[in-house]
């Protein structure tokens, strides 16, 4: 008895509505971001820039460690002493001083495609007339390419001029020639 694998579904953040993925996933390019989503729909990242943390805890840490460092070597009458002290600071905090200032939250959801004008509307007025208008160029492409479909029950007579077979280009062959030699006898 063999496993019984759940179809992937996909449902729509916006109104708990849900689709099949794509079954048949041979003409999608294996980098393509939306993977087997259902068609029509969208996927909607959202990635925000905050302040890391530990970026601000690291500079804490190094000026609270360099407040020490300049107190503890006030009265050292060697200057060099406290400039060794300061770089031996500076090594061991590096890998902490080296933290991003600011990390990004990212968050996915996917949308219907009965919710994703809706949803563009009320984010971005402009954005959403420039995907209608570029959904229903994509629709009248999709008819243009049933027009092409058409091409395939022309007759062949219509194919006059047509070469059927192109000549495969050969290799070069090299020419060898072979070498006699001739033997000169020596005199002395």
């Amino acid at each position: 008895m063999g496993i019984e694998r759940v179809d992937p579904t996909y449902v729509c953040d916006l109104s708990g509505m849900s689709a099949p993925a794509i079954d048949f996933t041979d003409g999608i390019d294996d980098d393509d971001p939306m993977e087997d989503a259902p068609e029509g729909w969208s996927q909607v990242i959202v990635r925000t820039r905050v302040a890391n943390p530990d970026w601000t805890r690291a500079r804490q840490a190094y000026t609270g460690a360099l407040e020490t460092i300049k107190e503890e070597y006030k009265d050292n009458k060697d200057p060099n002493v406290l400039i060794a002290a300061k770089f031996a600071l500076h090594q061991q905090m590096l890998p902490f001083l080296s933290v991003a200032q600011f990390i990004v939250n990212e968050a996915g959801m996917w949308v219907h495609p009965n919710y994703i004008e809706d949803l563009m509307k009320r984010l971005d007025p402009e954005l959403a007339a420039e995907h209608n208008e570029n959904a229903e160029a994509i629709a009248m492409d999709d008819d243009d390419l049933d027009d092409f479909d058409d091409m395939d029950d022309m007759d062949e007579d219509d194919d006059e001029g047509v070469i059927d077979e192109v000549p495969l280009p050969q290799a070069p062959v090299a020419k060898t020639k072979t070498k006699t030699r001739s033997k000169k006898s020596a005199t002395g």
